[in-house]
């Protein structure tokens, strides 16, 4: 199991570092949208280590229904169970903001975090086309907190 705790400035390379690998087939810009959001003022971003390494992370924008920005683990720890373990943090970071809904939006094709978010409660509840700067699909998601 991964540690989670709130991100530190020193995990901010990491943090880009594991945008781009995550996030590049979607954007061409992944590095400069995370450094921008995981800065962000509103936001709260939460990071999944493991021997003090950067394996993960997921950001949440705060408000009465909050918004899940990004979430990424590395390849060598998807399927460990770090994704549900970030997913859980930030669901409970949302909830302790004031939170009574968390949204989000992911590429129509990534099936691994399509089956984490149907698993962990979300339900689909738009199809939003052209979402990527690279033009994929991707679905909003919602649940109740």
């Amino acid at each position: 199991m991964a540690a989670l705790r709130t991100r530190r400035p020193t995990d901010d390379a990491a943090i880009v570092r594991l945008a781009v690998e995550a996030f590049a087939e979607y954007s061409a810009t992944a590095a400069a949208h995370a450094e921008k959001m995981v800065c962000r003022s509103g936001a709260e971003t939460l990071v999944a280590s493991v021997t003090d390494r950067v394996v993960g992370f997921a950001v949440v924008v705060h408000g009465p229904t909050a918004r899940l920005d990004a979430i990424a683990v590395t390849a060598e720890h998807r399927g460990t169970g770090v994704g549900r373990q970030l997913l859980a943090g930030a669901e409970r970071v949302a909830k302790r903001n004031g939170a009574a809904r968390m949204t989000l939006a992911t590429a129509e094709t990534n099936l691994a975090a399509l089956d984490l978010f149907l698993r962990s409660g979300y339900r689909i509840t738009r199809r939003l086309p052209r979402y990527y700067s690279r033009g994929q699909d991707a679905l909003e998601m919602s649940k109740k907190l």
